[in-house]
């Protein structure tokens, strides 16, 4: 169950990056039409919301998102824990799902 629920998670957060970044390379503007305050933040880091820099930054992302469940299946579950934590600056949209992934790494783990 908690496996399902993490690639679930993980599966929206990296296609949703992936399309959106796609989306805003080709049109200039994001799936939503708005950014959340997540543009905020990387403005504080000296990025536009509206840039290439930025598109490219959710594609990137995406496709890391899309490697980390491929390595997850394989065995590594590092790498969606490390994922969700990349991605807590994706307020509120990203932080949300990396936080829910972030708190099934928190449960114990069942007995056998």
């Amino acid at each position: 169950m908690v496996n399902a629920l993490r690639l679930f998670l993980a599966g929206i957060t990296g296609i949703y990056m992936l399309l959106d970044g796609s989306y805003a390379r080709a049109t200039q503007t994001y799936i939503a039409g708005v950014t959340g305050p997540w543009a905020g933040i990387m403005h504080l880091v000296g990025l536009n919301a509206h840039s290439t820099v930025m598109y490219t930054i959710f594609i990137v992302y995406g496709i890391a998102w899309l490697a980390a469940i491929a390595l997850y299946v394989m065995r590594q579950p590092q790498w969606l824990f490390v994922m969700a934590v990349l991605t807590l600056w994706y307020v509120p949209f990203g932080a949300i799902l990396a936080i829910g992934i972030l708190g099934t790494y928190l449960r114990p783990a069942p007995r056998a």
